[in-house]
């Protein structure tokens, strides 16, 4: 057993250490410490078979306050008085390995120890149910969710605010779920949260067009993939070699298709765009008197095809549609007539069948 004292916030020197005792030490346990704050790191490193590569498992605690599961990894090395008589070196160190395995590489040292100490204090009094405890631990952590929500204005252009409130959902969540008990730091805890919000909702808020999640991200992994093709081998081979892609990854072109005119959606209320001003410019053909005297003829065509029909249900179309009066629902339809809701239906659109063949009788008229 080597013990080493050092500051745990100095991760250059730690690693030093760390492949110094891997030279002269095929396994050995190294303690890390600092008086600022009292935090220590134990750590459990073996050397594998092939003699390049350190594998380790790190348990950081501060000193007042370690974590129960190092506690009862520690107590699995006690020897008992009878034990002590027989037990040998090779006892000891498959002792150590049964407590201290290195199934997991962790890298949990702290960049800022002071900043760990206090999301410990904050996490604990969150644990304990005080008051105002959660929004302090989760407006604490903010800085991990501004980080995190670079990558969504960087991939999808989203302004900073809104990228930043994705990750919060993530951070929230992570905190909800965090237990300081289990010894880990929050921040490496919260990251798979934080990543997983803005994995999911980034698209879903970016986006005019929702694509769920599932079917988005291989889609826009493969946008990479084109873009490598086309700059090794050309726009021509390259779309060969990624419709290619394409069936190995069981997506048809029609869904990649879909795929890019939903990424190709943009909003049409930005007026710092030129497609606004575009718009503006676009005449209503709808409005003038050419569109007057078209609709007057249209309403002269259907009022002579409603005479055709029968009393009550031309009097539904006319009310349901606003002829010559407002438009009413069905509710008020069938107040008037003394009838329900769903006759009203039934009968709107028998009448609306009869009045569609009888308009198509009408159309080579109406062109002459």
């Amino acid at each position: 057993m080597v013990v080493g004292n050092s500051k745990t916030a100095n991760r250059g020197l730690l690693r030093r250490v760390q492949q110094r005792l891997g030279k002269e030490y095929h396994e050995h346990i190294a303690i890390y410490s600092s008086e600022k704050p009292p935090k220590q790191v134990w750590q459990w490193a073996v050397r594998l078979p092939d003699g390049r590569r350190l594998r380790h498992r790190e348990h950081p605690f501060f000193s007042a306050s370690p974590p129960i599961p190092f506690l009862t990894r520690l107590r699995g090395l006690q020897f008992t008085l009878e034990e002590e008589e027989n037990a040998t070196l090779l006892d000891a160190l498959k002792r150590v390995r049964m407590a201290l395995d290195t199934a997991a590489d962790l890298n949990l040292f702290a960049k800022r120890p002071w900043y760990a100490k206090r999301s410990d204090e904050l996490a604990r009094a969150m644990k304990q149910g005080v008051p105002g405890a959660f929004e302090q631990f989760v407006e604490f952590h903010l800085p991990l969710a501004r980080k995190a929500s670079r990558m969504l204005i960087r991939w999808f252009g989203m302004e900073p605010d809104d990228a930043e409130q994705t990750a919060v959902i993530g951070l929230v969540q992570a905190a909800r779920r965090f237990d300081p008990e289990l010894g880990y730091q929050f921040s490496t805890y919260a990251s798979y949260w934080i990543r997983q919000s803005c994995q999911r909702y980034g698209p879903e808020f970016a986006f005019r067009i929702r694509i769920p999640s599932h079917a988005f991200w291989p889609c826009y992994k493969l946008q990479f993939e084109l873009q490598r093709l086309i700059a090794s081998h050309g726009p021509a081979k390259a779309q060969r070699l990624f419709n290619r892609r394409l069936r190995a990854e069981s997506i048809s072109p029609e869904h990649w298709k879909a795929f890019q005119a939903s990424l190709e959606t943009e909003t049409f209320s930005d007026t710092s765009k030129d497609e606004f001003r575009e718009l503006r410019n676009i005449t209503d053909k709808t409005s003038g008197p050419i569109a007057e005297l078209q609709r007057a003829e249209l309403k002269s065509i259907v009022r002579d095809a409603l005479q055709h029909l029968r009393p009550r249900d031309a009097e539904v179309i006319m009310l349901r549609y606003g002829i010559e009066n407002a438009e009413h629902t069905l509710e008020e339809v069938g107040q008037i007539l003394g009838v329900t809701r769903e006759r009203v239906r039934q009968i709107q659109a028998r009448a609306e069948d009869r009045l569609q063949h009888l308009l198509r009788k009408e159309a080579p008229v109406t062109r002459q």
